[in-house]
């Protein structure tokens, strides 16, 4: 074999070596920021069917790979109100053409100094109205109980119940999440990162009670 052939082969081999580990660095991209890429293909698709809608508890979540679906989109943000939320709700949710949104919020206004229930109800009214109007399915969450927090807990309760009953009023539905991340009016020891947030086993406990919502509502 001459030099020049020898020299062809080892760029062939070389060549081939690059586009493997190219290839599997494609593929390694690919799985690890599977949220991030559909979450923006969603975006600039308008594709979305179903909205998840509040602060951390839903931004922290992964929720296409929960879901097991392409047509989620992801609308939180940490830290936010309900307050804070109604007012992005025109350009972030309403945009849309989904099908369906799940509301979860109001833990942080619980720590606000401006704490209201009657604020948080007439919030909660605007988006429920909102989303109605464009055609959009609201479904209310229960706010989560916190671990060995029980004065916050007992402030959960009581709004809580507060949306249980406007969700009645409005003739929307509402999913108690805490039956079952929660023992005794308080979040599962298990299931928290820091005795607030949920852990991946928490997550895969929520977005089981969400595929079976909408498997039951044929969505």
């Amino acid at each position: 074999m001459n030099k020049k052939l020898m020299k062809k082969n080892k760029l062939l081999f070389l060549s081939v070596i690059l586009n493997i580990i190219m290839l599997f660095i494609f593929f390694w991209y690919a799985i690890t920021h599977r949220e991030e890429i559909v979450q923006k293909i969603v975006n600039i698709r308008d594709s979305a069917t179903v909205i998840m809608f509040g602060d951390s508890h839903t931004a922290n979540g992964k929720w296409s790979v929960l879901l097991s679906r392409f047509d989620v989109l992801r609308v939180g943000y940490g830290g936010f109100t309900s307050d804070q939320l109604k007012n992005i709700l025109i350009k972030k949710v309403l945009n849309h053409k989904a099908k369906i949104c799940f509301i979860q919020c109001s833990g942080n206004d619980i720590s606000s100094t401006y704490f209201s229930r009657i604020d948080i109800k007439k919030n909660f009214v605007e988006i429920i109205d909102s989303l109605k109007s464009h055609n959009i399915t609201p479904v209310v969450q229960s706010l989560f109980y916190r671990y060995n927090n029980p004065e916050y807990n007992m402030v959960v309760d009581s709004l809580n119940n507060l949306l249980y009953h406007l969700a009645a009023i409005k003739n929307i539905d509402y999913l108690d999440i805490n039956k079952n991340i929660s023992d005794n009016k308080e979040l599962r020891k298990e299931l928290t990162t820091d005795n607030i947030h949920l852990n991946k086993e928490g997550y895969r406990i929520w977005s089981d009670e969400v595929k079976k919502y909408l498997s039951n509502k044929g969505i």
